[in-house]
């Protein structure tokens, strides 16, 4: 692969790609269509001051690559073991930090087509030798519309929805016995290392089937009721709650992935976890 090179999104894979080929000595511009990199591995973080990890709790350990970085980001206090995962520290988006320093990244730079040029490609105007497009598959499917032969593999794979659920109170520790539904999984972010232990601050997320059906709500409309479940499970009253926000993520999980670990075509690659899936390791 020739320099320079577009790579789009700075989530894991993207931030990958573009360390390796900066360390290999090509030039490389990373196009993020958010304030932030890391994709699902995602910390928000309130202006009061409260952390929550509300895309991805953790990440599996088990693929000798992804071991290695694993290792190297705990060695520099970015990782730690909880559950039966790997979880950033202090937040979930510490776990891609050491990557993306140093990159030329630019946030909030949307990429809605990939148009080929010449002897390259064309991203947001200016020319590429060389993109590789790492968002969700049907985002890529969108991007790399201009080329069939990656827009057919990435309309393939399925990828499924998630709403979820940030809440926090003023009180002491609380465990949940049960979910109420319509929640599938929730995390005190307490528990996990490196966290201010108050206030009580919770992550919920809602199973697949509630999401489908409440896919195009408004957040203000989608809080209220996973704050009422959330707050049932904790035995809390949710008029009590100092903070409490829902965020969407239209493509949460790989439901079915491609089962192969790229797709290239003449000097375009595609690649993330929609094709080997389901984990950040794939």
């Amino acid at each position: 692969m020739k320099g320079p090179v577009a790579i789009i999104g700075a989530g894991l894979a993207g931030l990958t790609a573009a360390r390796a080929l900066t360390a290999a000595g090509l030039s490389v511009t990373v196009y993020e269509k958010s304030r932030g990199i890391g994709g699902r591995l995602a910390t928000r973080r309130t202006r009061g001051g409260l952390d929550f990890d509300h895309g991805a709790p953790g990440v599996s350990p088990g693929v000798a690559a992804f071991d290695a970085f694993l290792r190297d980001a705990a060695a520099a206090g970015d990782a730690a073991p909880w559950r039966d995962w790997i979880t950033g520290a202090p937040g979930m988006s510490a776990l891609p930090r050491s990557l993306a320093e140093g990159l030329d990244i630019r946030f909030e730079t949307a990429v809605e087509a990939v148009t080929p040029l010449p002897g390259g490609w064309s991203v947001n105007g200016a020319a590429y030798p060389a993109v590789i497009c790492t968002a969700p598959a049907p985002q890529t499917a969108r991007i790399c519309g201009a080329i069939p032969a990656i827009a057919r593999v990435a309309a393939t794979a399925r990828m499924t929805p998630c709403w979820a659920i940030m809440a926090a109170w003023d009180c002491g520790p609380r465990q949940i016995a049960s979910l109420a539904p319509p929640l599938a999984d929730a995390w005190r972010m307490a528990d996990k290392p490196q966290r201010a232990p108050t206030p009580e601050r919770w992550v919920a997320h809602a199973g697949l089937d509630w999401t489908l059906t409440n896919l195009e709500w408004e957040k203000g409309a989608v809080a209220p009721e996973l704050l009422a479940a959330l707050a049932a499970s904790l035995g809390l009253a949710p008029g009590d709650a100092i903070h409490a926000a829902a965020h969407r993520w239209r493509y949460a999980r790989v439901a079915e992935p491609v089962g192969r670990p790229c797709v290239a075509v003449g000097g375009i690659v595609a690649a993330g976890d929609w094709l080997l899936g389901p984990d950040a390791s794939d």
